[in-house]
């Protein structure tokens, strides 16, 4: 049924200086003294050394001393130092970093690493020398260090990558450091303590016995927004480098320079040569949980002397352990259970005495999942008097402990649903066929899980079903269950509107509005199969009949309940308040507010049938724009 209202309504920025650091250029034709590979760290393709002079002379190389300290004669410390790079061999140079970019080489500094991964690092398109090493200098090679008596002498600056970028913040100020090695920013009024220091000095920023490298990185040539240096990236995704492995030192008595020294781990007779062989046993692949034993196998590439050191294991990144190596060359490992699937796995040899580190290739191995415990199933069945008596089935599955469910089947079959097997490896079901005669039945066990325990199917076995003595007689009866109807009426029509009366002006001035009871909303569901409903309603606009209209979406029905004759049935009924649209909406619009533009679930009902009957609120809001005038309209009810 079709409902008709009635209302109406009334007419509404750097200058770098103080810090006695100096870039210089490599002499690339002066190289002396002992060949590069004498002193070149493992993994390191160039010899990076601190020397006396800036020649890129190895024969000048300071084997251990305090930067700043090591120049001058007779060990007064009042020299020159430089971090230098060997230019022995201009090929190795021109196919590391080029020796049209030697001017874009910067330094670093990162704690040693065994592998040379720390100091070789993989880099991105756009990576900053900060966000690769934990520390670097604004500086190239060739840096030069001049000592003197002054407690605060040589003073280079390491920074991190937050010190960098709050002293780059501060406008880069010109800074040194005090004889108590504190940073002031010396061409500000009254030489203050700079705010934001650049960094350290290399003088204090280590502890004495810190196991660091000195990395000559290649960038770009480009900085960053913040100033720092670009990295570039080698054919091979990482950085390109070349390093110097030492330890800091403290210089003795000297209470100032508590850590302004180093020690070349690198320095002295060159080492030999060594190859790294790496075995598993038992061989690939196995299964798992098996103990894997991993030797390394260490030997010198020449000469007979047998290698000293230690044996660092991996699986991938990951470190197994470390082993000593024997009197035999050898460094074993065992009982490494490898967890399920591929692994590659290596040895790092680090030496001692005389002889240089090594790594072996790597060694692919597989572990595969444990193979299944095969399973056995049997099945019996006791059949009763008759074939209208159950047949008591029961099936055993061993090993016991193989958890899972035993479905009894005949030929293709299922009988029952599946059974669960208990602790004991049984399952049983009472069964009652349909038929006398023969019969044959089986088990088919299925495991909880595949890889712990395999399935497996019984041997089927035959039994007969007697007749009996009972005389069965069968009857056909039928009924017939009405469709049913569903059906919703209210009591308005055109002849008899639901008169709201006046719409009233709202006291803040905003709308007009009026409500009244919308009784009598009658759903009747007499259908069969106990069957859901939600009952709708949708708005149209109102009209004056004179081109004027209120937007339907301004209707709204709120507040519904239930008569006390209602009878919902088994069901459940749930009402849904519709509210008119506030503020109120103007004609055209397409919104779907309140009951307009849409059907709106007023009702609705999860189990038929049931005679219900209810009223509630229904409101009517109209724009203070809308002229004076009885609107009429429509709301629709029905079903979704």
């Amino acid at each position: 049924m079709r409902t008709t209202l009635s209302s109406r309504a009334g007419s509404w920025r750097r200058v770098m200086a103080g810090l006695a650091v100096t870039a210089v250029s490599v002499g690339l034709v002066a190289a002396t003294g002992a060949t590069a590979e004498a002193y070149a760290p493992p993994g390191s393709p160039l010899e990076v050394f601190v020397s006396t002079d800036g020649n890129s002379s190895l024969s000048a190389a300071v084997q251990n001393g305090w930067w700043g300290h090591e120049g001058g004669s007779g060990g007064t410390g009042t020299g020159t130092s430089y971090l230098d790079l060997d230019a022995s061999d201009l090929t190795a140079l021109d196919n590391l970093f080029g020796l049209a970019d030697l001017g874009n080489i910067r330094v670093a500094f990162v704690p040693s690493s065994a592998d040379g991964s720390a100091e070789h690092p993989t880099v991105t398109v756009g990576e900053t020398i900060d966000q690769a090493y934990p520390y670097f200098m604004d500086a190239g090679f060739g840096t030069a260090f001049s000592g003197s008596s002054a407690a605060n002498d040589s003073v280079a600056v390491v920074s991190t990558g937050s010190e960098f970028d709050a002293w780059w913040a501060a406008g880069q100020p010109v800074q040194g450091f005090d004889n108590s090695l504190v940073s002031h920013d010396v061409t500000a009024p009254g030489n203050p303590v700079s705010g934001a220091p650049r960094g350290k000095s290399i003088l204090n920023r280590w502890p004495s016995g810190t196991h660091l490298s000195m990395v000559f990185v290649q960038t770009t040539g480009a900085i960053n927004a913040g100033g720092k240096p670009i990295l570039k990236v080698g054919s091979d995704g990482h950085a390109i480098t070349s390093y110097m492995k030492f330890t800091t030192a403290a210089k003795p008595g000297d209470a100032i320079r508590t850590s302004a020294g180093y020690v070349d781990e690198n320095f002295g007779v060159q080492g030999v040569a060594t190859s790294t062989t790496l075995a598993a046993s038992p061989a690939s692949p196995q299964t798992a949980g098996t103990p894997i034993n991993l030797t390394a196998t260490v030997s010198p590439n020449t000469g007979s002397a047998t290698p000293t050191g230690s044996v660092e294991f991996f699986d991938g990144i990951t470190s197994l352990g470390n082993a000593n190596v024997d009197g035999s060359g050898h460094a074993t490992l065992g009982g490494q259970v490898l967890a399920t699937g591929a692994h590659t796995l290596k040895a790092v040899f680090s030496p001692t005495g005389a002889f240089e580190s090594s790594t072996s290739a790597n060694v692919p191995f597989q572990i595969d999942s444990s193979p299944a415990t095969p399973t056995t199933t049997s099945v019996a069945a006791v059949p009763g008097a008759d074939y209208l008596a159950p047949v008591a089935l029961s099936a055993a599955v061993t090993p016991a402990g193989a958890a899972g469910t035993v479905q009894f089947k005949e030929g293709a079959a299922n009988l029952g649903s599946p059974v669960t097997v208990d602790a004991l490896g049984n399952a049983s079901l009472s069964y009652t066929f349909s038929a006398p005669g023969p019969h044959s039945v089986t088990a088919v066990f299925t495991p909880a899980d595949s890889a712990l325990f395999s399935g497996s199917q019984a041997t089927p076995v035959p039994f007969t079903l007697g007749a009996g003595s009972v005389s069965v007689d069968q009857q056909v009866i039928t009924g017939v269950v009405p469709e049913g109807t569903l059906t919703i009426t209210t009591p308005y029509d055109a002849a008899n509107p639901l008169n709201l009366g006046t719409l009233a002006l709202s006291s803040d001035l905003s709308h007009y509005a009026a409500s009244a009871d919308f009784e009598h909303i009658h759903v009747m569901d007499l259908r069969s199969g106990a069957l859901p409903w939600t009952a709708t309603a949708q708005a149209g606009d109102l009209t004056d009949g004179a081109s004027h209209y209120i937007n339907g979406q301004n209707v709204g029905l709120t507040n519904l309940l239930a008569y006390p004759t209602s009878n919902p049935g088994l069901g459940t009924i749930t009402t849904v308040d519709n509210p008119a649209a506030l503020p109120a909406v103007a004609p055209g619009d397409a919104g779907t507010l309140g009951l307009g533009n849409a059907p709106h679930p007023i009702l609705s009902s999860n189990h038929g049938p049931s005679d219900v009957e209810y009223h509630g609120t229904m409101t009517l809001n109209a724009p203070t724009t809308t002229p004076a005038g009885t609107y009429t309209g429509t709301v629709t009810f029905t079903f979704a």
